[in-house]
């Protein structure tokens, strides 16, 4: 809008132009085929990719997959920038955001985002197979620990990552992430959060894949694992240095987050949902959201410090630029005003009105700060009225002698070293009529000790100043040689402010926080010291934020268990008892919360609207009444001047502390205590319709209406002004508030910023006692559990003990009962097992020792015929005892070993070192002809519990046992490896041999089963018997004419 350029009228009447400059920006309409078809390109290669990607995923080349995925999403997306240009979208443009040729807009940096995410992902689901993986745990001590270091000092700068996202954003953009400043989230605002919640995410599942690799690495090693956190420490803070850039803030919560999850081993139990997952989570969401808030109120903080200098550095140290351009505004309309004019070219006409028009009219709320002295000089230099003892030309010459010119024509500045003032302006204005001076107006203005609070519209400003305007929480104070001079805004400087600081260094550098407010002061050439001072961040809005983005993490894991649900009810399984539980309690807690906090949110939204109108029509109802009167006697007197009624109202608008405007009944302009923002034709001389159509035709009293100008909103209370002898409509009043929307925000801002804040904290604590109550029910489950584990036929079982009258005594009662039938059931089945086995026994005694007893009684019987036949000789006598006496050793060696099988001792369970157990026995079998033994150990010493005489029995057996498992003449090898995986300890005894018949696999283990010529069948019976008695298992795997492996 400008004086220049297309009418447009009404009623015969120029309402304003409308102007379109050359230079004016043109945004180009996006063109949606175009848009259409790279997009349609796009989804073309993400779906090869997927294809190809596939394909190296189901041959098990996990880690060619996560590099093609790395170079497909990262090169195709530096491919993008730079042969496609981005659509002409508030999103895609540069001047709202731009930190780097990659990140040109909030659109480029939350595709950005998600291309990074992608292979983020892929490598938090496939991690363990990398093979790459595998072959770092096989790695020797000491290269682990270098890798345990530096994967913990990539979990450190994988918690970096959200923060350097909220740095960009701030650094490089007017975009807000403080959710304390304003409610409104537009797309940029948005896409920002969405960057930063993206980033988190992908933070949470870096950090799980190097946590896991890390727990998984030192796992026979825990007690090292401060030392390797303390040299990612050192290493972080080292990179820190070299940049030069202050991450002590990630560090911290880095370092917090990742103790807590090594200490609990959370990264554990995120496989398989039980409660634990969710305090995983939980955990999670605390740290990020806590390291956002920190961050958010770090750069907020810092951006604060910043325009509380450009503040000083602009508008106060030095000159009031504000002040010039409003006076440089006045003066124009002063030398131009008609009533002026009259007034100094008539010798009749009285000169204070002109005094008062000029302080009231010209010299708004703005000045308030000032003390203004008005003169008035007719064409001579000659004073009208004597207001100063000095000519016009003495007067200008003493000030331009100290002044200083302004950009302003007739605008002089005069800094002044007194206590009495430390600005002053001297205005010189020539008052022309038809080419003729007739008269000067001077504005002499020093500004006050102690500068008042004014209102002041923002629409009068030039966008140079906006900022002035903005910071509406900043006080400000002059000192000259440790005094103050003047001050101004609700911070008491010379109460709360210690001088000792003016000579504090940081108060010009960095500023100072010190009692909830930060100070930082400009010192001038002149030695006057500006302090600009404003409240510092709160704890509470602190709080607000971290609440803000706990609640949205909350949200993002409701998603996804809606999501692993549905994928749950799908693949038809079922979530953990434990996790069931935590669920329902959540959500039995979650949704009335939920649903509380936004119908108490919308209510106590609604009143405080309610409240806010009815303040507006409470004065604008307290305004009109006062000024009613004045209306009806102007209409009665049509005489009198209408600047008698626009003073009148200025008056009683400055005592109000308010903006007024007075329409006739038919809804034109009569008078306003803003007349500038009309002049300006900024807003219409014609009162709003709805308000007039209330007020005038539904005969209403008052009516609040929202109006806009340009991006600015606002609420206008208007009052119908009413005769107060006939009653009739005599005039409207009209009070814009163009604070109103930024009182209402502010006031929603409160509201909002209480209930998520209880919200959250009622769901933290609910959430800590959730996790005991499951704890709590659940424990009779896992007791019951652990009983039934240890419940056996071959022992006794103790009954179980619970005291309380329910369900869970129910169960125990029945399980009691349970167990006294098992017993019953156990003498008999052992009694008949024993006979079974006896039986079993002594058919086998039977048939070993019928084998012997054949060819003994054959023997005798040939020995008995020859000593009829007297043909006895002594060979034969020799021969027939040798066989005799070879037929006894083959009884005495079965005897011997069913012996040994019937006696085997209870294991001595203690200690054992596993490593040297096996080498001791490996040493045994070092000299066989036949075969060798290689043994492959672990660096680290082995410990279990065991017997160690019958474990060396064992693996010896099995040993021997692999040794003659070749035909005659092979040479046998026979690998033995000790591997350790989280919870036990794998000896595997491979050999070369002729394996085992399939058919014969399952009779292996039978006491009395052989597959060699000699020997009692009962060598593996005996280790099944004693690995089972030490707390472990036996199986094997076979592959004819390949060999075997027994594992142990």
């Amino acid at each position: 809008i400008t004086g220049e350029g297309y009418p447009f009228i009404w009623q015969g009447k120029e309402i304003f132009k409308l102007a379109i400059t050359s230079n004016a920006p043109q945004r180009t309409a996006v063109d949606w085929w175009n848009l259409a078809i790279i997009s349609f390109g796009i989804l073309i290669l993400i779906t090869g990719c997927y294809q190809t990607i596939s394909v190296f995923h189901q041959r098990r080349k996990f880690e060619i997959a996560f590099v093609g995925l790395l170079i497909f999403f990262i090169g195709g997306r530096t491919l993008m920038l730079q042969l496609f240009s981005s659509p002409d979208i508030p999103l895609f443009d540069p001047s709202y955001f731009a930190s780097s040729s990659y990140n040109r807009s909030v659109g480029d940096l939350f595709l950005n985002t998600v291309c990074i995410t992608v292979p983020i992902v892929y490598l938090f689901y496939n991690f363990h197979r990398f093979s790459l993986i595998k072959k770092m745990l096989a790695f020797h001590l000491a290269k682990r620990s270098a890798m345990a270091v530096v994967l913990i000092l990539l979990g450190y700068f994988s918690v970096l990552l959200p923060f350097l996202f909220i740095e960009t954003i701030f650094h490089n953009s007017s975009i807000t992430l403080d959710v304390t400043r304003t409610l409104s989230f537009d797309e940029l605002r948005i896409f920002s959060f969405l960057s930063v919640i993206i980033a988190c995410i992908c933070a949470f599942m870096l950090v799980h894949v190097f946590a896991r690799l890390v727990l998984g690495i030192i796992n026979n090693h825990r007690i090292y694992f401060p030392g390797y956190l303390a040299i990612a420490i050192a290493l972080f803070l080292l990179y820190s240095f070299a940049v030069d850039r202050n991450y002590l803030l990630s560090l911290l919560v880095a370092s917090g987050y990742l103790l807590l999850i090594w200490i609990i081993e959370l990264p554990k139990n995120l496989k398989r949902t039980t409660y634990v997952t969710f305090i995983y989570l939980f955990v999670a969401i605390v740290a990020f959201s806590l390291l956002g808030s920190l961050s958010i109120k770090k750069f907020v903080l810092e951006d604060k410090v910043n325009s509380q200098f450009r503040f000083a550095n602009a508008f106060l140290t030095d000159r009031d630029y504000l002040g010039e351009y409003l006076l440089g505004e006045s003066i124009l309309r002063i030398s131009n005003d008609p009533f002026i004019q009259t007034r100094l070219g008539s010798p009749f006409l009285s000169k204070a009105v002109v005094r008062q028009k000029v302080k009231q009219v010209y010299l708004n709320a703005y000045f308030d700060k000032y003390d203004i002295q008005i003169h008035l000089f007719n064409p001579n230099g000659n004073s009208f009225d004597n207001s100063t003892s000095l000519g016009f030309i003495e007067l200008i010459t003493n000030f331009q002698q100290k002044a200083t010119k302004t950009n302003y024509e007739g605008l002089y500045f005069l800094k002044n070293s007194s206590e009495e003032a430390t600005k002053r302006y001297l205005a010189v204005i020539p008052v022309n009529r038809f080419g003729m001076v007739t008269g000067y107006v001077v504005l002499d203005l020093s500004l006050k000790r102690v500068i008042p609070r004014n209102v002041f519209p923002e629409l009068l400003l030039d966008d140079r100043f906006i900022q002035y305007f903005k910071n509406r929480d900043f006080s400000y104070a002059f000192f000259n040689e440790n005094q103050i001079t003047s001050s101004f805004g609700d911070f008491n400087f010379e109460k709360n402010f210690e001088i000792d600081q003016l000579a504090n260094a940081k108060l010009y550098n960095e500023g100072i926080s010190d009692n909830g407010y930060i100070h930082v002061g400009v010192e001038d050439e002149q030695k006057t010291v500006t302090v600009v001072s404003s409240p510092s961040y709160s704890f509470f809005n602190l709080i607000t934020n971290f609440s803000f983005l706990f609640i949205i993490g909350l949200f993002i894991i409701l998603i996804g268990l809606l999501v692993y649900g549905a994928n749950t009810l799908y693949q038809r399984r079922e979530l953990n008892y434990s996790a069931r539980i935590q669920l329902y309690v959540y959500l039995a807690f979650i949704l009335p919360l939920v649903m509380v906090s936004a119908t108490t949110l919308g209510l106590i939204n609604r009143s405080a609207e309610s409240q806010l109108k009815e303040e507006y029509v409470e004065k604008s109802k307290t305004i009109g009444e006062r000024f009613a009167p004045l209306i009806d006697a102007f209409l009665k007197n049509g005489s009198a001047p209408v600047n008698d009624i626009e003073n009148q109202l200025i008056d009683l608008a400055k005592l109000a502390n308010v903006d007024a405007s007075v329409f006739s009944a038919s809804g034109v302009l009569m008078a306003s205590s803003q007349p500038l923002i009309y002049e300006d034709r900024i807003m219409s001389v014609l009162i709003d319709h709805d308000a007039l159509v209330a007020i005038a035709a539904h005969n209403e009293q008052s009516y609040v209406g929202n109006e806009q100008i340009g991006s600015l909103s606002y609420n206008s209370s208007y009052y119908g002004m009413r005769s107060p002898e006939s009653g009739e409509l005599i005039g409207i009043l009209s009070l814009p508030f163009f604070e109103s929307a930024y009182s209402l925000e502010k006031t929603r801002i409160s509201v909002m910023s209480n209930i998520i804040n209880i919200f959250c904290v009622v769901f933290i604590l609910f959430s800590i006692l959730s996790f005991f109550a499951v704890r709590w029910l659940t424990f009779p489950l896992e007791f019951i559990t652990r009983t039934l584990r240890r419940t056996t036929f071959t022992e006794s079982n103790k009954p179980l003990v619970w005291h309380a009258n329910d369900e869970i005594g129910l169960m125990v009662n029945e399980y009691n009962k349970m167990v006294e039938n098992l017993e019953q059931s156990r003498i008999e089945i052992s009694r008949i097992q024993k006979e079974s086995a006896w039986r079993e026994i002594a058919k086998q005694v039977a048939h070993e020792v019928k084998n012997p007893l054949t060819p003994m009684k054959l023997t005798l019987q040939q020995m008995e015929r020859a000593l009829l036949t007297d043909s006895l000789s002594k060979d034969k006598t020799e021969k027939s005892v040798q066989t005799l006496l070879q037929q006894v050793e083959i009884l005495n060696d079965i005897a011997a070993s069913f012996s040994a099988f019937a006696r085997m001792p209870a294991p001595i369970l203690q200690k054992v070192e596993l490593t040297s157990l096996l080498k001791r026995v490996v040493d045994l079998h070092s000299d066989y002809q036949e075969g060798t033994v290689k043994l492959i150990l672990p660096d680290q010493p082995v410990y279990i519990m065991g017997d160690d005489q019958l474990l060396s029995r064992v693996f010896s057996n099995i040993i021997l046992n692999a040794l003659q498992s070749g035909e005659e003449g092979s040479k046998i090898e026979v690998i033995i490896r000790l591997s350790l995986t989280s919870k036990s300890c794998i000896i595997s005894i491979s050999d070369n041999g002729k394996g085992i018949d399939p058919e014969l696999g399952e009779k292996i283990f039978l006491p009395h089963f052989s597959t060699k010529k000699s020997g009692s069948g009962l060598g593996l019976a005996i280790a099944r018997q004693g690995i089972e008695q030490n707390g472990g298992s036996i199986r094997f795997e076979t592959q004819a004419g390949k060999g075997t492996v027994f594992y142990v």
